[in-house]
């Protein structure tokens, strides 16, 4: 089922350099008189400018009241490598400014770029591809190259005119190798993208081609550390204050087969992780050089090897380093020892994917995880003193009105610090979206028109023959209800507040989650 139908004669434009350019930065790994090159990364919002929470494994999320715009760490870092190579770079993240399109395209016009990189989620795909024709329209000859895991799934969407080459999988290296083949050859067509791996692009005879995959990035230590003189990092503050944040990528890659996640399809099966000591000299860079205290230290399995979690956290505390940081965890990946190590480092909060308090919906998702499990991690986390932000889901394949009840009740019961609950979303790179599709539990012609914004939360695709998406999205509101409004909750939240701007700060949190929510 192609996407891109009426889409296929588009030919990847031939894009040439004046002779007599020079390049505006030197790199070791340009070619000496080769081409300058200008580059552009951009992370749009959606055309209304309204901002999302998102990475291009498959994260995505509107901002909300516990939550923060992420720092844009993957394109940083690609930032850093294509300066190397002798690139000239800009970095425009359009996300964190809210900028609707017309605003991104003068943008576009005044930077000039030979190339657009453009990090694309599933819910603001089809956003983006306007964009990018509005850019092509405004930069006669500008190349427009997609990344994300939507574009990796549907590379088929390369056949459009609004798209010249979407990179499949891990970007960094295949966008560096892009621009290195621009630098030396002086274009880019069908002819010069042939030997670059992990791309697919028009063939200039009515059809797309799809070049061998890229292998993994074996060591991730080998990728430099982001570039954050590309950004502002007084735009990326913690909810509740106007500390600066920064999201650090500590692994990729999941063997776990949960069916709603897309980490495996972009990252791969297997985990990968970056050493202790490089994860600590980025941290360590963050707050020397640009006073950065609050970490996020992303991965889907950050506590799965005691080892490097132990062997990090000893290195923040014999280094002095006086910083926050929050992490992703499985419920079965967390002992008191580690948790207690971590604690005494500066970790103050633990996301808990726990999806479900219903032990057949646990089965039915493949979490690989049961409710004691998650009541043991959460009562941990409570006794050496961090905080728990649990996660869950309602309306997975399977999912009934009592199943849902119960896994509101018992989320209540738990009582970890916050909760977070997701409307089922059958996202591309998904087994659930492939159950969706063949099911036909999900409106495919309002997916591809982009009718329907997949925003994972609030927005829901699917319609069960017993359970509605009306119905689903009553039961996330009724958890947020049942938690949050709890007189237990509040007193809590009061009793952190230190001071006045404290308390209007929460004010103005809880406002945003009433009206995202209830």
């Amino acid at each position: 089922m192609g996407l891109s139908q009426g889409h296929s004669d588009h030919v990847v434009e031939d894009v040439t350099v004046e002779e007599g350019t020079e390049r505006t930065a030197a790199g070791d790994g340009a070619a000496a008189g080769a081409p300058a090159l200008r580059v552009v990364l951009l992370s749009p919002a959606s055309a209304a400018g309204e901002r999302m929470i998102k990475d291009a494994g498959g994260r995505s999320q509107t901002k909300e009241s516990i939550t923060s715009i992420w720092p844009v760490t993957e394109l940083m870092v690609m930032g850093a490598i294509l300066k190397r190579a002798g690139v000239e770079v800009e970095l425009v993240d359009a996300n964190v400014l809210g900028w609707v399109h017309d605003r991104v395209v003068e943008e576009i016009e005044r930077l000039s770029p030979q190339m657009v990189v453009v990090l694309s989620i599933t819910p603001l795909f089809y956003d983006d591809i306007r964009l990018a024709g509005m850019m092509k329209r405004a930069v006669p000859g500008l190349v427009t190259v997609f990344y994300g895991i939507h574009a990796t799934v549907f590379p088929e969407e390369a056949g459009r005119d609004e798209i010249d080459v979407i990179v499949r999988g891990e970007p960094e290296l295949t966008v560096e190798e892009l621009c290195r083949v621009f630098m030396e050859k002086g274009r880019l067509d069908a002819e010069t993208l042939a030997s670059v791996k992990g791309v697919s692009y028009a063939d200039g005879d009515g059809g797309v081609r799809h070049n061998p995959d890229r292998p993994l990035i074996e060591d991730l230590d080998i990728l430099p550390p982001p570039d954050l003189d590309l950004m502002d990092p007084s735009r990326y503050t913690m909810p509740a204050s106007d500390e600066s944040f920064m999201v650090i990528q500590t692994s990729r890659g999941c063997p776990f087969r949960c069916i709603f996640c897309t980490s495996g399809s972009y990252y791969g099966k297997r985990w990968r992780s970056r050493s202790a000591e490089s994860v600590f000299r980025e941290i360590k860079l963050c707050h020397d050089r640009y006073g950065i205290r609050n970490f996020n230290l992303m991965s889907d399995l950050f506590t799965c090897n005691k080892k490097r979690v132990m062997e990090l956290c000893r290195m923040i505390i014999d280094g002095g380093l006086d910083i926050r940081w929050t992490c992703n965890s499985r419920v079965d990946t967390v002992d008191e020892e580690m948790l207690a190590m971590m604690k005494r480092s500066g970790c103050w909060l633990m996301s808990f994917g726990i999806e479900s308090g219903d032990p057949g919906m646990l089965e039915k998702m493949k979490k690989g995880t049961t409710v004691e499990d998650a009541e043991r991690a959460v009562a941990l986390a409570k006794k050496v003193g961090i905080g728990q932000h649990c996660y869950f889901i309602i309306g997975l394949p399977g999912e009934t009105h009592e199943s849902a009840r119960r896994t509101i009740e018992f989320a209540v019961r738990l009582d970890p610090t916050y909760v977070k609950f997701y409307e089922g979303t059958p996202l591309p790179g998904s087994e659930f979206f492939d159950l969706a599709v063949r099911e036909g539990w999900m409106n495919w012609d309002d997916f591809v028109t982009g009718k329907k914004l997949m925003y994972e939360g609030k927005t829901n695709m699917v319609d069960y023959p017993d359970l509605s998406h009306e119905e689903i999205s009553r039961y996330v509101s009724m958890g947020y209800r049942a938690f949050y409004l709890r007189p237990r909750f509040i007193w809590r939240e009061l009793r952190k507040v230190r001071d006045l701007r404290g308390l209007v700060e929460r004010v103005k949190l809880f406002g945003k989650l009433v009206r995202n929510w209830f």
